[in-house]
């Protein structure tokens, strides 16, 4: 991703035993939170619970004027 692009993400499903790392933080996406981190660091995902987890993507082009006003 160019640096003033964004990527949002909205867990829609996501039980205990999903967890997410980036960098040394690594924590579970509850359903209906809005997340978004900086995706040239290493990060990873995990489904360790019995159900698929179901999760929604939002990418956004911005203008770097714009990106710079959002985490």
């Amino acid at each position: 991703f160019p640096s003033h692009d964004k990527r949002f993400v909205v867990p829609l499903r996501s039980d205990m035993g999903n967890w997410f790392r980036s960098g040394e933080n690594r924590g579970w996406m509850r359903p209906g939170e809005l997340w978004t981190f900086d995706y040239a660091t290493e990060h990873e995902a995990k489904n360790e619970s019995r159900r698929d987890r179901l999760t929604l993507f939002i990418d956004l082009h911005l203008a770097q004027s714009i990106s710079e006003v959002l985490p």
